[in-house]
């Protein structure tokens, strides 16, 4: 998560992962994840991570997406 500098995005990151109850580990998950030289979120690749759940209405707050 030390690529992703907005805490904000980190904190809209982590309740994500975390309402998907994935089995890859937070790492894995984070490979996904693609960062500008700002550390601001772009782009969240998340094919075959196998996440299942609901999507948290603060990932719309991801205005860089």
């Amino acid at each position: 998560m030390d690529k992703v500098r907005n805490e904000q995005e980190r904190l809209i990151l982590q309740k994500f992962f975390s309402n998907t109850g994935s089995q890859e580990s937070l790492d894995a998950l984070l490979s996904g994840v693609v960062v500008n030289s700002d550390g601001v979120v772009t782009e969240l690749n998340l094919t075959g991570k196998n996440l299942v759940g609901s999507i948290p209405p603060e990932l719309g707050n991801l205005s860089n997406l």
